[in-house]
């Protein structure tokens, strides 16, 4: 049987770092939790969109692009560390090379603190925290 993760505690942008070194392809999912966590528990904001202790520039971009996006969604000032982190060395794209309609997707519509770091992810250009958090307090 598969194991699964599950986080006793919240999800970080460090934390979510590490599970991106350790392996991209398979824990690059993790960043939707991520994103979850920003919105459910908003007293923790600062914490989760803490600096990643990772000298990996391709990781570092992600999660900087990350940490700008939420800052955005959320009407707040982004960390200085996002601000300063540079672009990836070279483009990344959360889709298969086969998928070439994705990939031309992603770069139309990724939000542009992905895109000014060559960071194409297509399936968050349509994600609303806001209808989650919502739907969660319609319950």
């Amino acid at each position: 049987m598969k194991q699964q993760t599950f986080f006793k505690e919240i999800l970080t942008i460090p934390k979510l770092a590490r599970l991106l070194e350790e392996d991209l392809p398979k824990n690059w999912r993790h960043i939707f939790t991520l994103v979850n966590e920003f919105f459910w528990n908003p007293g923790k904001r600062k914490d989760i969109l803490a600096e990643p202790q990772t000298k990996n520039l391709t990781i570092r971009a992600i999660c900087a692009s990350l940490a700008e996006w939420l800052a955005y969604k959320a009407g707040i000032k982004p960390p200085k560390w996002a601000e300063e982190t540079p672009p990836a060395e070279r483009p990344v794209f959360f889709a298969p090379p086969s998928a070439k309609a994705t990939r031309i997707r992603a770069i139309f519509f990724s939000p542009a603190s992905f895109k000014k770091r060559y960071i194409y992810l297509a399936s968050i250009c349509d994600y609303d925290p806001s209808k989650t958090v919502k739907r969660l307090k319609d319950l």
